[in-house]
């Protein structure tokens, strides 16, 4: 491209003698070249603000028309149940989102975000508990850790605990040395949702007075989830079955009910009531004949047999493995006999000891009595011992927080022993198990 040049002062020479040119400004930036580079540069500036503008509406538009969802297991996706639940909403909602700046979890945030796009009056309000120190003393909550929820309305609300919203499944650990986390933050956040808004919620009455068996934490968290609450009901002392009862459950009793129990169950059922019945064999000698009674009139007979599931895919946890312990009497090259204790698990040796000092060497970092189990067990024994007294001894290890799990002894809840422990336990039976 020629540039214009003009004749410069005579002072100023070229090298060689010759006259030096200079560039004309004014004029090389009227030339056309220019002039079309200044509406580039003019274009590129108005595409510019187009797009900051563009991000700036992206922003402000609604989670599910700007993120989408490329997780496999659709992570991030919104359920019907919950769309219909917070879309249906006529109260404000509040959820307040218990996190220390720095340490949110980017899943639970992405849920949020999605949660307060469907409904504006459902709010997701962050609360620094360092900065806010005494915003938690208006709830009866206990501990609060990170990314903890409390999802409030005008009437109640509800703690949702941050190890809610991740679950483990430890059904696999022993077989494969792993466990599965889940992300449940979706069902946990619905249902509190749907319980500070609802005033009716279902409640099921639980018979007592009869040895009535205790719902598995598992099952009774489950329902909890559903927003199902459950109260004790002795129809000795009550007589009738209370009005606001959705269903009466009658869980594994040991003795029959009584003939003023069975005339008041009749009439509940007979006005529209719903019955849950779960039994176990009676013991010997036991009769049932008015529990009997009730079912019949239903069309509902018990008979003597035995139901075995021989499918161990199908059972929850799998079989139990059993291990024996065997002593023998060894003599050495001197003479001395001395007592050899051998392990086997299904008829192979195996390091037994290892988790024996792993239990011997847990301690205890608390009393847990008045603690109910609310998570799933982690692993159980049970110890066959060869005396009178205690014949047989159960042995249960529950989640409970971040540091600690439950310790049930024969099914009372005693102590609470390190995590750290328990998981070491937890890998030393997961040692003696062969791969499959």
């Amino acid at each position: 491209m020629k540039l214009p040049w003009k004749k410069e002062n005579a002072a100023h020479k070229a090298p060689g003698g010759g006259k030096r040119r200079s560039f004309d400004l004014k004029a090389a930036l009227t030339t056309r070249a220019v002039r079309v580079g200044g509406y580039s540069v003019a274009a590129a500036a108005i595409v510019i603000a187009i797009i900051v503008a563009a991000n700036a509406l992206v922003r402000a538009l609604p989670a599910q028309w700007t993120q989408f969802d490329t997780t496999s297991s659709q992570l991030f996706s919104i359920s019907d149940q919950t769309e219909s639940v917070v879309g249906s909403l006529e109260t404000p909602v509040t959820i307040h989102w218990i996190v220390q700046s720095g340490q949110e979890d980017a899943t639970l945030e992405t849920l949020l975000e999605r949660y307060q796009a469907l409904r504006e009056n459902l709010t997701v309000e962050k609360v620094d508990p360092v900065v806010s120190p005494t915003f938690l003393e208006q709830y009866d909550v206990g501990s609060v850790y990170n990314n903890s929820l409390i999802v409030e309305s005008e009437a109640r609300y509800r703690y949702v605990d941050y190890y809610d919203i991740y679950t483990y499944d430890y059904s696999s650990y022993y077989t494969t040395g792993s466990v599965d986390m889940n992300f449940a933050g979706e069902g946990a956040i619905t249902s509190a949702v749907s319980y500070v808004v609802n005033d009716d919620l279902p409640k099921v009455y639980t018979l007592t007075g009869h040895g009535e068996g205790s719902l598995s934490s598992d099952f009774q968290s489950a329902a909890e989830q559903d927003n199902v609450e459950f109260e004790e009901l002795s129809l000795l002392s009550a007589e009738t079955v209370p009005e606001d009862a959705d269903c009466v459950l009658i869980l594994a009793p040991q003795s029959d009910i009584s003939d003023v129990e069975l005339t008041a169950l009749q009439a509940y059922l007979d006005g529209g009531g719903r019955l849950l019945l779960i039994t176990d064999p009676p013991q010997e000698g036991a009769e049932l004949t008015n529990l009997e009674t009730l079912m019949a009139s239903y069309g509902v007979h018990a008979v003597d047999g035995i139901v075995v599931e021989e499918d161990q895919a199908n059972y929850a946890m799998g079989l139990p493995y059993t291990v024996t312990r065997e002593v023998s009497t060894v003599t050495d090259e001197e003479g001395e006999e001395s007592q050899e204790v051998t392990y086997l698990l299904d008829g192979a040796e195996v390091e037994f000891q290892d988790l024996l000092d792993d239990l011997n060497a847990m301690a205890s970092t608390g009393s847990a009595v008045g603690l109910t189990p609310e998570r799933s067990a982690q692993i159980s024994f049970t110890f066959h011992r060869n005396t009178e007294t205690f014949p047989q001894v159960e042995l249960v290890f529950y989640q409970y927080d971040s540091s600690n799990c439950l310790v049930s002894l024969d099914g009372e809840v005693v102590l609470l022993a390190a995590r750290e422990d328990v998981e070491a336990v937890v890998e030393a039976a997961a040692a003696l198990i062969p791969e499959a």
